[in-house]
């Protein structure tokens, strides 16, 4: 297995075969998969509808106004900012180093 080291397919290949001899053949029946996440989701209460009259908003036209918006670039940039590096992309598979390298970033949101 040393000289498997070096190559990573062969490498790949032994995780596989260690992983398959030593996984616990677990059967579990659907309808104990079905109870078990119907209790979990289970609301004790029956969950009220937030209205906008609940909101703590001064004037809802403004909010409303300011979150349809054009986005600034200095929005942007204090967005990147906070970016954290070294973390796996999100759905739309963009990591966030691609974003703050990226010279004419903001274009894309203009």
């Amino acid at each position: 297995m040393n000289n498997n080291l070096r190559n990573p397919k062969l490498f790949w290949q032994q995780i596989r075969k260690i992983n398959s001899k030593n996984r616990p053949k677990i059967s579990i029946p659907l309808a104990r998969w079905v109870d078990h996440f119907r209790d979990i989701f289970q609301a004790d209460e029956p969950v009220e509808a937030i209205s906008t009259d609940d909101l703590e908003v001064d004037n809802l036209d403004d909010l409303t106004s300011t979150l349809n918006g054009e986005i600034t670039q200095e929005e942007i940039l204090c967005a990147l900012g906070h970016l954290k590096m070294g973390k796996a992309a999100g759905p739309d598979e963009i990591l966030g180093e691609m974003l703050v390298i990226c010279e004419h970033f903001t274009t894309l949101f203009e």
